[in-house]
């Protein structure tokens, strides 16, 4: 049995029984950390496990660890009582305890039998005592957390059987000293790179302070150090990441690359160090990234028995299954090397978190192929905070998914969307539906940080965005007498208000507001119906939508930037600068240099002297920093162009916007070059000018930049030929040795 004290942590059920059945019905209650009394032939293997046994007014207990006692109490809540624990604030539970459980006649008949059976439950216990139960439950997986707030509020993770974490801090996670993205803590930089830049990964021939230069046995004695001190701070801890700090720019020194090509991966270095590191802690774990670019297994060398492989599907397309792609290929890799396994797996788009992103399909088959290959723990990221889309029930699905992959999915969603939502479940239902089928008959890839207009011709198209639209309204008139459940459909409401926000901006969708609003986005015309043919503006959606989320959450909207008011002063801003009048717009081009296929906004290469419609280069709308959409990309090639102005015009200056985002390789053009003709061939008399960039090479904010060519004086033309160049090779400062990308929106003509 139990130790006295931790008796007194762990029996927090006989309280909840009191409130629920009186103190005069009596109760025993027994815990057992061993195999003996009723649990003398059970054999708990997963730390997690646990058994419950009751008869009569009695209650046994068995488990072998303190999560595993508090998930058996939360279990016989659940089954004996009948307990419905949907978020940490919304609990159906019996009416003799609950304050805030729904009162009948709310149009919900799934609520109201909910009331009954908890009625009649409670009647035939007081009457007759406990029914004789034996349940025993244990894990898939050894160690499961979700990263959304609502799995770190009070006793949600053990009412859904998750490894408890409490707080909001993306860093903190139960028996975890350091979690990623460490080799900065371990090494700082702005102690060590100056004086000893040969510490640091050294890159296209020069040292980088952005990661650490593994074969240096001077850098291994100091992260051991390092480490020890850490260690020393908080010696209960188990698990301790040496891990690669978050960027691509791994150490190319001799020494390191030949362990690499050794190893067939850069994983080679990594684990060889982590190794000897592992080694100066026999009693701990040390946890180390197999992620983007050291994913990939090591070819000859076997992780330590006490390394840790934190595997990381940061790539997948979360539109289909894991399996089959080449992350089951790396899984399978390191299973075949170690059982010393964390998969992180991600269930969000991290740019956009309360926009719609239709995953379900892939969630119950992941989870399944990591149980097939062994895998112990699992981490599933998606908010640290509350008020990100579909929140309630991602948490909810997942926890029972990641106890048991082998769960009826669809008969637990159902089960959830009839509990949160009651009589606009159906509606509900049917728009995830909607969009998990159109995004599959797209073909489309779901990704991580993918703007949602780029999903216009799939699952955020105008007329599914209305068939949405009509849904929750539908959801809000069914659930308007209850406040509760009205305000889970407003929460469903935020992610179509989003979508809507973000996609009908763009030319693509349509009439959108650019067409029929002002620059403030309202309506300009009263004849004009504002979004879905209804009486909202834009800007009443923009406004309604931030006060929501300012009250709800989620406080940021971007991972790690973007509050909801700064993303309406964003919005207005894009709104009032987007439309540009200039003399050029929609005026025939000519491309000498085309760009690239997969950034070329739909333009065709033809031959000859032919012009098209250069779309996005000069459409009349300035685009914002999401390069997927409406911008034109070229690869270490200039973008050179010829308009067509249709007639004879007066020219002053040329204004062109282009992006910088260091992430994605692309930077600011080299110089801007114009030339002005009658002639489409330039055969008689040209007036020419040029810019240089003085920011070129430069690190600069990502965003959206102009650079300006003016004629020293007026001129007069027809064609006018606009070339503006590619710098070629990225910076040294940025550790590649590859070209950059240039990526041009607008071409202005005044």
């Amino acid at each position: 049995m139990l130790s006295p004290s931790l008796h007194a942590q762990t029996n927090w059920l006989k309280p909840e029984i009191d409130s629920l059945l009186g103190k005069g019905f009596k109760v025993s209650i027994q815990f057992y950390s061993k195999p003996q009394g009723p649990f003398r032939n059970i054999k708990l293997v997963k730390q997690d496990a646990f058994a419950w046994k009751s008869s009569g007014k009695k209650l046994a207990i068995y488990a072998k660890s303190e999560n595993g006692f508090n998930y058996a109490q939360s279990d016989i809540l659940k089954k004996l009582f009948h307990y419905h624990y949907l978020t940490a604030d919304y609990v159906l539970s019996p009416p003799a305890y609950s304050t805030n459980y729904i009162n009948k006649n709310t149009g919900s008949n799934w609520h109201d039998q909910v009331y009954s059976i908890q009625r009649e439950q409670l009647i035939r216990i007081k009457k007759s005592g406990f029914p004789k139960q034996f349940v025993v439950e244990e894990p898939a997986f050894d160690y499961r957390e979700i990263l959304y707030g609502e799995c770190r509020k009070g006793r949600y993770p053990w009412f859904q059987k998750l490894s408890n974490v409490q707080g909001n801090a993306i860093e903190k996670h139960p028996g975890w000293g350091l979690w990623v993205h460490t080799f900065h803590k371990l090494l700082p930089p702005e102690k060590w790179f100056e004086s000893n830049p040969e510490y640091f990964a050294s890159r296209n021939g020069s040292r980088m302070a952005d990661q650490l230069c593994l074969s240096n046995p001077e850098v291994l004695k100091l992260v051991i150090d390092q480490l020890d001190q850490e260690m020393k701070k908080q010696p209960d801890k188990t698990y301790w990441s040496v891990s690669q700090m978050d960027n691509y720019n791994y150490c190319e020194c001799s020494s390191c690359a030949a362990t690499d090509k050794e190893e067939g991966s850069q994983s080679g270095s990594l684990i060889r160090f982590v190794n000897q590191v592992a080694q100066a802690f026999p009693s701990k774990v040390i946890s180390t990234l197999a992620y983007q670019y050291s994913r990939k297994a090591p070819a000859k060398t076997k992780p330590a028995p006490n390394v840790n492989i934190m595997l990381c599907s940061i790539e997948s397309d979360r539109a289909k299954p894991i399996a089959g792609t080449s992350f089951e290929k790396d899984l399978a890799d390191w299973s075949a090397l170690t059982t010393q396994i964390i998969v992180w797996d991600y269930v969000i788009n991290f740019h956009h978190m309360v926009s719609f992103f239709p995953n379900w399909q892939v969630l119950q088959p992941n989870l399944q192929l990591f149980k097939k290959y062994g895998v112990p723990m699992v981490f599933e990221q998606g908010y640290n905070q509350t008020g990100a889309e579909f929140e309630p029930l991602r948490a909810f699905l997942l926890s029972e998914l990641m106890w048991n992959p082998e769960a009826d999915a669809d008969s637990l969603t159902d089960y959830f969307l009839q509990a949160y939502y009651g009589p606009a479940s159906g509606f509900i239902k049917e728009l995830i539906r909607q969009q998990t089928e159109f995004l599959n008959q797209s073909g489309r890839a779901l990704t991580l940080y993918e703007p949602p207009a780029l999903y216009m011709q799939s699952y955020l198209n105008p007329g599914l965005l209305n068939s949405y639209n009509q849904l929750i309204h539908q959801a809000m008139d069914a659930t308007a007498k209850n406040p509760t459940l009205l305000h889970h459909v407003k929460e469903v409401r935020q992610s179509l208000w989003y979508a809507t926000l973000e996609c009908l901006k763009f030319p693509q969708a349509g009439k959108g507001w650019i067409f029929d609003s002002d620059a403030n986005g309202n309506r300009a015309n009263p004849n004009v119906h504002g979004p879905f043919g209804g009486n909202l503006s834009y800007r009443q959606i923009l406004d309604s939508f931030t006060h929501f989320a300012n009250q709800f959450g989620p406080p940021l909207l971007h991972e790690v930037k973007l509050n909801p008011n700064e993303y309406r002063e964003k919005t207005l801003i894009e709104w009032q600068n987007t439309v540009r009048k200039h003399r050029a717009v929609e005026k025939n081009v000519r491309y000498f240099n085309y760009p690239d296929k997969a950034y070329s906004d739909g333009i065709l290469e033809l031959t000859g002297i032919n012009f098209v419609s250069g779309k996005s280069l000069n459409d009349g709308l300035l685009s914002s920093q999401e390069y997927q959409l409406n911008w034109q990309g070229w690869w270490g090639r200039d973008a050179w162009v010829e308009i067509d102005l249709g007639a004879e015009q007066q020219v002053d200056y040329v204004t062109v916007h282009f992006l910088e985002n260091q992430m994605a390789w692309i930077v600011g053009p080299d110089s801007l070059e114009i030339e002005l003709s009658n002639t489409m061939d330039n055969e008689g008399k040209t007036i020419k000018a040029f810019s240089i960039n003085p920011f070129v090479g430069q690190k600069m904010a990502d965003g959206v930049y102009s650079l300006k060519a003016q004629f020293k004086q007026p001129a007069r033309g027809r064609y006018l030929k606009v070339k503006v160049e590619n710098p070629g090779q990225l910076p040294a400062w940025r550790g590649v040795n590859a070209n950059g990308w240039l990526f041009i929106n607008e071409i202005e003509v005044y």
